[in-house]
């Protein structure tokens, strides 16, 4: 019986490995960031002005910082789609603090510096 070959479709596929500059990477990104401090400009001048997400970016770093429903307004965006972007991108990825603030049953989201008392 002859032996299949290589590439037949009834060997198991194996998943491509992350590579070493990868995970440097990884392991260089920022893990907290307060208002002035240098990885959030960092974030905000590498963040490509034309995106969606620059555009949240800069309204959550506005002294007011902004609403669900206006970021929701402002990228054509759902809810859900927003609240996934401040938490995966931008605390996670970025490492960026993410605070919120309720004033008359309205919860309004910023860019805090740690330890500011919101």
């Amino acid at each position: 019986m002859p032996k299949a070959a290589k590439n037949s479709p009834t060997q198991k596929a194996t998943k491509p490995k992350t590579s070493a500059a990868t995970m440097r990477a990884a392991a260089k990104a920022p893990r907290l960031a307060s208002k002035s401090s240098p990885e959030l400009q960092s974030a905000v001048e590498s963040a490509r002005s034309d995106t969606k997400a620059a555009a949240i970016l800069k309204m959550l770093g506005r002294d007011n910082g902004a609403t669900i429903k206006e970021l929701a307004a402002a990228t054509n965006w759902q809810e859900h789609s927003i609240r996934g972007l401040m938490s995966g991108n931008l605390k996670k990825k970025r490492g960026l603090l993410i605070t919120h603030s309720v004033v008359d049953g309205i919860r309004r989201y910023h860019i805090n510096q740690p330890g500011s008392g919101q």
